[in-house]
């Protein structure tokens, strides 16, 4: 059974007060007749509002095919589909917007963004868009994370990508990102985030970097760029489940093959007595260590400025291998 919302017409829905819908396939702004026969526009809106309302899709959930498709959730609502599409036929366009605290879009399998058409994901207010595989962005489709997470196994198009305000979660980035305000979170709790092209981090944005072992790339997070890494802004470091590092304890946590600037801020979890972290080498090989102070005394939960570390510009890391 096909659910469709706008179909060679107008049309909208709304789920509200706990509701739920449950299809096949779901298509909202669909356009399948033309010229003589149907010479008007497809539209279709699809509200799911309030906590405990639904829309569930068995399959693949299409926001704009043909037509113009306009998917909002908000308030707490909840929707679930395999694959996504905002924009998915040439000359459609489909939008949707996650705003709440609450409010999720899970896509257990990708979700496209203008695959054929023109297509835009807002992302705000502490709603949450989950992609279990790929967020993928073509040179029509936008996403704005303004706001709330975005969790997905990979994403490509980051030209694409504002990333203003709120977390991004991800594994593997194609393209180049500019993180304006938002966190960088590499992995998932943690893990190795690769990105296949540049990172700019600006003065308001984060990079969170969990340590919950010596494994890089498994206990501990690890941003790896293949182009350039342009730093600004604060590196956030924090415990991962209950673990605390030893003396002599080292994070490799940073590759790049150009680096530009350095963090703004640098925040350290605490060590235990008679323990500081030594940072000298964050920006020759990308590495943070844990000494017993006599080397460069830099005490845990302490905020550095970046204007006291030594600046570098164009430096080449050196080659390395990552241990997973």
């Amino acid at each position: 059974m096909e659910m469709s919302v706008g179909y060679n017409g107008q049309g909208s829905l709304e789920i509200s007060n706990g509701g739920t819908v449950t299809s096949t396939t779901g298509y909202i702004g669909r356009l399948t007749q033309e010229g003589s026969v149907a010479d008007y526009s497809s539209k279709g809106t699809a509200a799911v509002v309030g906590e405990g309302s639904l829309l569930q899709m068995n399959g693949y959930l299409y926001v704009g095919d043909k037509g113009t498709g306009t998917l909002e959730i908000t308030n707490g609502g909840t929707v679930k589909n395999t694959n996504g599409y905002l924009g998915y036929a040439s000359g459609s366009n489909g939008t949707a917007t996650v705003d709440g605290e609450g409010s999720i879009w899970q896509n257990s399998a990708s979700l496209y963004v203008g695959k054929e058409g023109n297509g835009t994901l807002n992302i705000k207010n502490q709603g949450a868009v989950y992609v279990n595989s790929s967020l993928i962005l073509s040179e029509n489709g936008t996403v704005n994370l303004d706001g709330g997470i975005l969790k997905t196994g990979s994403l490509s198009g980051a030209e694409n990508f504002n990333f203003n305000y709120g977390t991004l979660e991800t594994f593997d980035i194609t393209g180049d990102l500019i993180n304006k305000g938002g966190i960088l979170a590499p992995g998932s709790s943690p893990g190795l985030l690769t990105i296949t092209g540049n990172y700019t981090q600006e003065g308001d944005a984060f990079l969170e970097i969990e340590l919950g072992g010596l494994i890089s790339g498994d206990e501990y997070d690890v941003l790896d760029v293949t182009g350039t890494l342009n730093l600004a802004g604060t590196l956030d470091v924090i415990w991962y489940d209950g673990f605390t590092a030893s003396f002599g304890d080292t994070f490799d946590i940073l590759d790049w093959s150009l680096l530009f600037g350095t963090f703004d801020y640098i925040n350290l979890p605490s060590l235990d007595e008679g323990l500081s972290w030594d940072i000298s080498s964050l920006y020759e090989d990308g590495s943070i260590f844990v000494s017993d102070g006599s080397r460069v005394p830099i005490p845990g939960s302490i905020i550095l400025l970046g204007s006291a570390i030594l600046a570098l510009a164009g430096f080449r890391k050196k080659a390395r291998s990552l241990e997973i």
